[in-house]
C-alpha cells in the first residue's frame, strides 16, 4: 500500500489553551474521508504523528483529529459531554493515569476485548477499558554544561545532599511540573508520597532553591536547554530522549532508590461519536505494529514485550517501579487527600530563602 500521510488538526476547546494548527498534507482523491476520529491527548501531536501514518496507511479513509490537552482538561471535557448527554470525543490518550481511571471509575467508558489488548502486562490494563500503550520512566535530567565540574546527583538523596552544600548555585536552577495547573505533575507529586517517606525534605529544599513550576514540560526543557535550569525533577524520559538524541547538553538519569513509570494511558469514552473508529484506532496501538510505530524516533518505550522497542525489560533491574492501572490511583484524587497534598505542597514552595 502507497503512503498516504495524515492531517492531525490541533483545534482550540474552550477549556484547553489554544494551539496553532499542525498539518500533515493529505490526499484522500478528491473525496472526503469516510471516517474521523477525533482524538484527545496529552502528547505534542508530533510525538504521535508516526502512529497516526502507520494507522492511516492501514485506513486511509479515517482522519485522525488530534486535540492537545493536559489531563485536566482531557478529564473534565469528557466528564462535562457526558453529563449533557452529548456525543465528544472518540479517544483518550493521557499521562494522567490517575483521571483516567477515573473516568472508568465513573462509568464513562467503553470496553474493548482483543488478543493485543490481552498481551499487555497485568497491570497496563484495568477492565478492559483503560490500558496504557506506551511506557514512560519518570526520570531526572541535568544539563551537562551547567554541571560540569561537578558531580551529577544519582538519586532523590544525592540531590538533596548536593542542594544542602551548594544552595547558591542551585537557587532559580531547579525545575518541575505544577502540581496544581498539571494533571500529570499531581500524578507523579502523589506517586513521590506513596513511594517515599521523606519526599517532603526534597520539595522543602526545592521551595527554598526557588524552584521553576510549569504545567508544560517543553517549558521546562527549553529552559533547561538554554542553560537557565540546571536540572528538571520527574520529568517524562520520551522529552528527555528526543531532545537528548537532538543534541541537546543533556544527561538522562534514572533515581536509584527507585524510578517510577507511568503510562500513557487510553480510554474510549462511552459517549464517543465514531466508536468503530476508536476501537479500530486503540486496536492498532496496542498491536506489535503500533508499538513499533509508537516508538519511531519518540522517546517512547512500547509497552509488549514482544514489540521490537518495549520498554519493559529495563524494569528487571529492580529500580524502575510501573505504576498499575487501578483503584489504587484513585486514592489521592479524594478531595480531603488532593486538598491536603496541594496545601502542603504550596507550604513548602512558599519557604523561599532571602
Amino acid at each position: 500500500m502507497s503512503r498516504r500521510p495524515v492531517i492531525i488538526a490541533v483545534v482550540v476547546l474552550a477549556v484547553a489553551a489554544a494551539l496553532a494548527a499542525t498539518i500533515f498534507p493529505v490526499s484522500h482523491g478528491g473525496r472526503a474521508p469516510r471516517s474521523k476520529v477525533i482524538v484527545l491527548g496529552t502528547s505534542g501531536e508530533s510525538l504521535l504523528a508516526p502512529a497516526i501514518r502507520a494507522f492511516h496507511q492501514k485506513n486511509p479513509s479515517t482522519t485522525i483529529e488530534y486535540h492537545e490537552m493536559d489531563g485536566l482538561s482531557i478529564y473534565r471535557k469528557v466528564a462535562d459531554d457526558l453529563a449533557k448527554r452529548r456525543s465528544g470525543a472518540d479517544f483518550t490518550l493521557s499521562t494522567s493515569m490517575d483521571l483516567q481511571v477515573k473516568l472508568v471509575n465513573d462509568g464513562a467508558s467503553s470496553p474493548h476485548v482483543s488478543q493485543n489488548a490481552a498481551a499487555l502486562p497485568p497491570w497496563a490494563r484495568w477492565r478492559n477499558e483503560a490500558f496504557g500503550v506506551t511506557f514512560e520512566p519518570i526520570v531526572m535530567v541535568f544539563n551537562t554544561n551547567v554541571m560540569h565540574g561537578r558531580t551529577i546527583p544519582r538519586s532523590r538523596s544525592e540531590l538533596l545532599e548536593a542542594i544542602a552544600a551548594d544552595p547558591a548555585f542551585w537557587r532559580g536552577r531547579i525545575g518541575t511540573f505544577d502540581p496544581r495547573r498539571s494533571g500529570t505533575g499531581y500524578l507523579m507529586l502523589s506517586q513521590d508520597y506513596r513511594q517515599s517517606g521523606d519526599a517532603s525534605a526534597l520539595f522543602r529544599a526545592f521551595g527554598e532553591s526557588g524552584v521553576f513550576l510549569d504545567e508544560d514540560s517543553s517549558a521546562i526543557f527549553r529552559r533547561l536547554d538554554r542553560g537557565e535550569l540546571a536540572m528538571s525533577y520527574n520529568s517524562l524520559s520520551s522529552y528527555a530522549r528526543r531532545r537528548q538524541a537532538a543534541g541537546a547538553p543533556l544527561e538522562i538519569v534514572f533515581p536509584h532508590e527507585f524510578t517510577l513509570a507511568i503510562l500513557r494511558t487510553a480510554v474510549i469514552p462511552r459517549n464517543a461519536a465514531n466508536p468503530q473508529g476508536a476501537h479500530a484506532f486503540l486496536e492498532f496501538l496496542l498491536s506489535p505494529e503500533g508499538q513499533r510505530a509508537l516508538s519511531r524516533n519518540t522517546g517512547f518505550y512500547g509497552i509488549r514485550e514482544d514489540a521490537v522497542t518495549g520498554g519493559i525489560g529495563i524494569t528487571e533491574s529492580g529500580i524502575v517501579r510501573p505504576v498499575p492501572l487501578g483503584p489504587g490511583l484513585l486514592v489521592y484524587l479524594d478531595q480531603h487527600k488532593r486538598r491536603r497534598l496541594l496545601e502542603n505542597w504550596d507550604s513548602l514552595m512558599e519557604r523561599q530563602s532571602p
